[in-house]
């Protein structure tokens, strides 16, 4: 056939036309080229699409973290502004209370440091602020019956009789009342001061009502938010002695408290009423021990611990069968015994000033916060001074031997 093919043309036409494809018409042609076209514009599309879906998520992400670190930054601010308002609101608070303070201050520099006399009660009435010593006392005084003075720490309501002196009575007053005054805010600041422990807390800024009589009686109480001392007859001078034991607050005080009691009254509050009496001293067995731990009849705290320190030195050595009228019992042990109580003789004074005398020794050899702690019952005596009872009295006999006892005078020589 191949042959054929070569040989006639006419069927290699025909051959041919067979074999060639035929042609597709023009309208089909344009019909493929639109479908082409629809399907290049719908893809064109769908990317344009999933484009815009990425670009607005993307965007939205970004907007949501400028928004988060806006959020953050307002409540930053917010957080500034509300600590800075609670300042001010602070401020403004103490801004007040001093405005108060100033307005009461303003209204009391107003008034006068007043002294008047009340016939009806023959009281003379004192309201002191201001310079305190300087008072102007009636000419009725020396015919008053009563004292009523208020002051902003204490009142003093007093039987006048009991009260009365060799001195003159106004220049007394002057001084009595401004030694009760300082005295109560020395010793509240004293135990502020040298105590870490607020053991006093409920009672050091009460008011103190302090009530002296005709009669002889000693005692304390707390009657609401206020202190009540009672004094008369020859105990008057123990005002400082009853102001520390209603800090204690024990009414039935063991030796410790007594001695407590005693030891700031005495050694450590210069404003105290007791003085050194050199009568005393000339005719007592003490004398001698006294002037050896150089004691001088200057009616100061520390001569004031030379005394108990030589009264103490000359009880263990000689008895305690000498002195006043009191009846005194030795302080061997850390047993209760009497002192002063409610509408009870004071007695048993020279145990009690031996007691001042070891509370001194232990203030000054364990610091007078430990002795603080021990008094105020916080702990026990080994507690607080990693010592036994017996021990520590035992060294403090040693220590009044040294510095009272005849050996004293060839160390000082």
């Amino acid at each position: 056939m191949q042959a054929h093919l070569r040989e006639c043309a006419a069927c290699r036409e025909i051959y041919q036309q067979m074999n060639s494809p035929e042609p597709l018409p023009i309208e089909a042609v344009r019909e493929v080229d639109y479908l082409k076209k629809v399907k290049r514009d719908r893809i064109k599309l769908l990317a344009g699409s999933a484009l815009a879906v990425v670009l607005i998520l993307s965007l939205s992400v970004l907007l949501l973290k400028l928004q988060s670190a806006k959020t953050r930054q307002y409540a930053a601010k917010a957080d500034e502004m509300s600590a800075i308002a609670t300042e001010y609101a602070e401020k403004a608070s103490e801004y007040a209370a001093l405005a108060e303070e100033n307005a009461k201050l303003a209204e009391e520099s107003e008034k006068k440091v007043g002294v008047g006399y009340d016939w009806n009660s023959q009281t003379v009435v004192v309201f002191g602020i201001g310079d305190r010593t300087n008072f102007a006392f009636p000419e009725e005084l020396m015919e008053a019956k009563a004292l009523d003075a208020q002051f902003d720490s204490f009142h003093l309501s007093a039987y006048l009789p009991t009260l009365r002196t060799d001195e003159p009575l106004d220049g007394f007053l002057s001084g009595y009342l401004d030694r009760t005054l300082r005295s109560i805010e020395y010793l509240r600041t004293y135990l502020r001061t040298n105590c870490t422990d607020a053991y006093y807390a409920e009672r050091i800024n009460q008011y103190v009502e302090l009530s002296i009589s005709k009669h002889e009686i000693l005692g304390w109480k707390v009657q609401d938010d206020r202190i009540m001392l009672e004094m008369g007859g020859s105990t008057t001078w123990y005002r400082d002695v009853l102001y520390v034991l209603s800090l204690l607050g024990n009414k039935k005080p063991e030796w410790k408290e007594l001695g407590y009691a005693w030891y700031l009254a005495s050694c450590v509050d210069p404003y105290g009423e007791r003085t050194i009496n050199p009568a005393y001293l000339e005719s007592s067995p003490c004398k001698d021990a006294f002037l050896r731990c150089g004691g001088t009849e200057e009616n100061t705290p520390e001569n004031w611990q030379r005394l108990y320190d030589a009264i103490a030195y000359t009880c263990l050595e000689q008895g305690m069968d000498w002195g006043d009228s009191y009846e005194s019992h030795p302080m061997k042990n850390i047993a209760l015994f009497g002192g002063p109580s409610y509408n009870k003789d004071a007695g048993n004074e020279m145990s009690v000033i031996m007691a001042a005398s070891f509370i001194g020794y232990l203030a000054d050899q364990y610091g007078f916060d430990r002795v603080s702690a021990f008094c105020f019952g916080r702990c026990g005596f080994a507690q607080a001074f990693g010592t036994d009872y017996e021990t520590a009295y035992e060294a403090w006999g040693v220590r009044l031997n040294e510095t009272c006892g005849e050996a004293s005078d060839d160390i000082s020589e």
